[in-house]
C-alpha cells in the first residue's frame, strides 16, 4: 500500500462519516401540551399529553399513524378534570411495559389540594382501547412536585413520588417513596421510603425513573438540603427490582430557591444516561456517576435551557430542551445529536419556536432518525 493510500485509510478510520440522523418535528394533537412520546417494542410511536384547564385538565393518549396524523384520542383519567399542568412538572409521565401496555401517572388537580390530591396511576386496559379507572397511589403524603413511573418487559412496574407529612410543605422533611408491582400494575405493594433522611426533596421539581429487564431500577430527583440552599441532582439505583437503593450525588448546585426542574433517563449501549439542568445549562452523563469529566452539554451559549429529554438510536443520542420558558411563559426549543465515546456534540442541531405555556418537548427514536413532539 502506498503512503498516500495508508494516510487516507487512517483518515477514514478516525473520522465519522455516518450520515446525519433526520429529525422530524410533530405538533401535539388538539393544541395539547406536555407531550410524552413512547416507542413500543414493535417500533410504533405512542403519545400521551395534556389538554384543557391548566388547573383541572385531562390526559389523552393516541397512536401515531404516520405524518402528522394520530389515532382517535382516548382519555386517560377516568374522572374528568383531575390532572394539573401548572408549574410544568406536575403533568403526566408515561412508560410502555410488558406486551406494549401503557402505564401513566400524574398529579391530582389543583381543585383537589384541600383533599390532599394524590399521585394518580392507571394503565391501558386489556382491550388496548381504553384505560382502567384511575387509582390514588400516594396515600396521605402531600404531593407538590411530579412523580415518575418505570416498567420493564417482564411485568414489573414502579411508581415513584415525593411528599411530606403534616402540612407537606417543609422541603427538608420531604422524602422519595416507591410502590412496586410484580403483576404488570394490577396490584402494588405498600409505599417505601427510599431517599435518605436529611437530604430533603426540592418540592416543586419533577422526578424521572427507568427499569430494565435485568432488575435494574433507577430514579433521579433533586434534593433540598442545608436549609434549602443545596439543590443537588441525586440518583437512586437498584439492582434487585427496587427492593434496595443506593444513593449517589451526581451534580451539586448551591441555590436557595426551587428551580422547578425536570430530568430525563434513557437506556443506551453506554449504560443508562441521565439529563438535567443547572443554572441555565443542560448536562448529560451516565446515571450514578458523579465524575464531572463524564458529563457533556449541548454546544452553543447556555441561557435559559430547561426540561431536557433524551432519545437514543444506535450510537446517536438526541437531547432536546426548552429555552426561555418559565412561570406562565412559553418559549422555544433546541436540540442536538451527541455521538462518540465519550459523548460529544455533533454539528447536527436545530431550534424551533412554539413551546406553549406550561409545556416542554418530547423525543423518541424513529425509523430514519428521531422525532420531536412539541
Amino acid at each position: 500500500m502506498s503512503v498516500r493510500c495508508l494516510i487516507f485509510s487512517v483518515i477514514l478510520a478516525c473520522c465519522s462519516f455516518s450520515p446525519a440522523a433526520s429529525v422530524e418535528i410533530l405538533p401535539t394533537p388538539g393544541q395539547g401540551i406536555q407531550p410524552r412520546a413512547l416507542v413500543a417494542p414493535d417500533g410504533s410511536l405512542h403519545l400521551v399529553w395534556y389538554q384543557n384547564s391548566d388547573k383541572a385538565g385531562d390526559i389523552w393518549y393516541a397512536k401515531h399513524l404516520g405524518g402528522k396524523n394520530f389515532s382517535e384520542p382516548v382519555r386517560v383519567n377516568s374522572e374528568l378534570g383531575t390532572a394539573v399542568a401548572i408549574g410544568t412538572i406536575r403533568g403526566a409521565q408515561a412508560v410502555i411495559g410488558k406486551g406494549g401496555r401503557v402505564h401513566v401517572v400524574w398529579n391530582g388537580a389543583m381543585k383537589q389540594k384541600g383533599d390532599h390530591a394524590p399521585l394518580y396511576y392507571t394503565r391501558l386496559a386489556g382491550d388496548g382501547k381504553s384505560f382502567e379507572p384511575q387509582r390514588g397511589m400516594s396515600g396521605d403524603w402531600i404531593m407538590d412536585g411530579g412523580g415518575a413511573v418505570a416498567a420493564d418487559a417482564k411485568g414489573h412496574v414502579h411508581v415513584f413520588y415525593h411528599g411530606g407529612k403534616g402540612d407537606g410543605m417543609g422541603e427538608a422533611a420531604r422524602r422519595v417513596l416507591v410502590r412496586s408491582s410484580a403483576d404488570d400494575g394490577k396490584s402494588f405493594d405498600a409505599e417505601r421510603v427510599i431517599s435518605p433522611d436529611g437530604a430533603g426533596v426540592c418540592g416543586c421539581c419533577a422526578m424521572q425513573a427507568i427499569a430494565t429487564d435485568d432488575g435494574t431500577v433507577m430514579a433521579l430527583y433533586r434534593t433540598a438540603s442545608n436549609g434549602g440552599k443545596q439543590r443537588d441532582i441525586v440518583s437512586l439505583a437498584s439492582h434487585d427490582h427496587a427492593k434496595t437503593f443506593a444513593h449517589t450525588i451526581m451534580d451539586r448546585w448551591s441555590i436557595a430557591a426551587c428551580p422547578m426542574s425536570s430530568m430525563s433517563l434513557a437506556a443506551s449501549s453506554r449504560g443508562i444516561l441521565a439529563a438535567w439542568e443547572r443554572d441555565g445549562q443542560i448536562y448529560i452523563g451516565p446515571i450514578g456517576n458523579s465524575n464531572s469529566a463524564a458529563m457533556v452539554s449541548p454546544s452553543g451559549t447556555p441561557g435559559h435551557r430547561k426540561h431536557p429529554v433524551l432519545a437514543v438510536k444506535g450510537d446517536d443520542v438526541l437531547v432536546a430542551w426548552t429555552e426561555g420558558t418559565g412561570w406562565q411563559k412559553g418559549g422555544s426549543m433546541g436540540w442536538q445529536i451527541l455521538r462518540g465515546s465519550p459523548l460529544a456534540p455533533t454539528n447536527t442541531s436545530g431550534r424551533a419556536p412554539g413551546v406553549k405555556v406550561w409545556s416542554f418537548v418530547s423525543a423518541a427514536p424513529a425509523k430514519d432518525g428521531f422525532v420531536i413532539v412539541q
